[in-house]
């Protein structure tokens, strides 16, 4: 018989995790969401933070997928908490944007800590790319791209389209060939921030392109996006 391969502590606390991210991948969130949480659990028995964090954000990121959206802010807090304190500036960075993130997917109604106050996502995205811009000394391109893009979100949902697209051609420049997934959201806020300046045209140019690379990348979301963004743009010009 093939001998059996034995984990130590450390692997067997990691292994969860990385079958919860097969399940997370296949879009499977409710049977990655019980691996996640094993993982924190035991990396944090075993001291093992920046772990836990990875695992507690993650967590966060399903549980808000799932509308469970007090649950989500909760497992932010936790997360923070585990956050090492020694931490360098791209760990911390990495950390920071994951709360941004998932905060942009909880209904304003819904951003508040167990303490009741309010959590706002501009904060911790406009400290990822202050991060990225100096103690983070060699930032993944797409990490800054991926936090600009959703900065750019964030000024979109307030009203503020010029904002959104300076942060969108920063984005452009800090990425040029930013994956496939990120220039969909860079694509779908591109067109948005053109109907909120008022160029249809444009936002309608940018809605194809978006729709040919949702289609090319089999991004559903993408396609939907791209289909309401374009018959807004036909809309608008009609008037």
């Amino acid at each position: 018989a093939a001998p059996r391969l034995t984990l130590d502590a450390e692997g067997a606390a990691r292994a969860p995790y990385f079958a919860a991210l097969v399940e997370y991948e296949s879009g499977n969130l409710r049977a990655a969401l019980p691996l996640f949480r094993k993982s924190a659990r035991l990396s944090a028995a075993l001291g093992l933070r920046g772990d836990e964090e990875t695992a507690l954000s993650m967590e966060a990121d399903v549980l808000a997928q799932l509308g469970r959206w007090s649950e989500a802010v909760a497992r932010l807090d936790e997360a923070r908490a585990a956050l090492p304190d020694d931490a360098d500036g791209c760990l911390r960075a990495a950390s920071i944007v994951n709360r941004g993130f998932i905060l942009l997917r909880v209904p304003p109604a819904s951003r508040h800590d167990a303490a009741g106050h309010l959590l706002d996502p501009l904060a911790p995205l406009t400290a990822t790319v202050e991060l990225y811009r100096g103690a983070c000394r060699d930032p993944d391109p797409e990490d800054m791209a991926n936090a600009l893009t959703n900065l750019a979100l964030v000024e979109i949902d307030r009203g503020r389209p010029a904002a959104a697209r300076a942060y969108l051609d920063e984005a452009a420049a800090a990425s040029p060939r930013m994956s496939a997934r990120l220039r969909t959201s860079w694509l779908a806020f591109r067109g948005r921030a053109a109907l909120g300046e008022g160029h249809a045209e444009e936002a309608l140019h940018v809605f194809d392109d978006l729709a040919a690379l949702g289609k090319a990348a089999r991004v559903q979301e993408a396609r939907l996006e791209a289909a309401l963004g374009r018959a807004q743009a036909l809309e608008a010009l009609r008037r």
